[in-house]
């Protein structure tokens, strides 16, 4: 027998439990416990935030434009771009964690990656060439052009090394 602290609920719970399970209304209130409503909260809270970060993948280009000098480093600037999206607003309970924000943030890193690279590259090939260029050279290129975020979450310092060592064409 499963233990319930639910068996206050009152008929028509009981009876919508029944119907479900497909057994007698004393069966379900013998056997089976109803959420409180704390539990109904939280399963509903859990359910809206799954919706809100499928809906804010699909939407991912359209609530975060894929433009090189955006800086998404900082957390609170993705939070305030989440709740201010059409996700969030079909989603209100929905729970923004750290980690759907840290998993944003790598997202449009990558989706801009290959800009970004182009942009530092052009940047380095006007002062450098293939035999003096390293990854502090472009570390502190990027804090000169004020572009330094770029390189905090993906190795796009690597990514130009290995682009400069292809010869150039115009």
């Amino acid at each position: 027998m499963i233990q319930t602290n639910s068996r206050g609920h009152d008929q028509c719970i009981r009876s919508g439990v029944a119907k479900t399970l497909q057994h007698s209304e004393e069966t379900a209130l013998k056997f089976y416990q109803v959420p409180g409503t704390d539990e109904a909260l939280r399963i509903d809270t859990a359910d809206q935030t799954a919706r809100f970060e499928e809906e804010v993948m699909k939407e991912f280009d359209d609530i975060f434009a894929p433009e090189p000098y955006i800086n998404l480093n900082n957390g609170a600037q993705v939070r305030e771009k989440l709740i201010e999206s059409t996700a969030y607003t079909m989603h209100p309970t929905a729970v923004i964690s750290d980690g759907f924000i840290k998993k944003i943030q790598r997202q449009f890193n990558r989706s801009v990656l290959d800009s970004r690279v182009d942009i530092i590259y052009e940047y380095a090939v006007q002062y450098h060439t293939a035999d003096n260029i390293d990854k502090r050279t472009l570390t502190d290129l990027t804090r000169e052009k004020k572009i330094h975020f770029v390189t905090q979450d993906i190795d796009v310092v690597g990514t130009i090394e290995i682009k400069t060592e292809t010869p150039r064409t115009s």
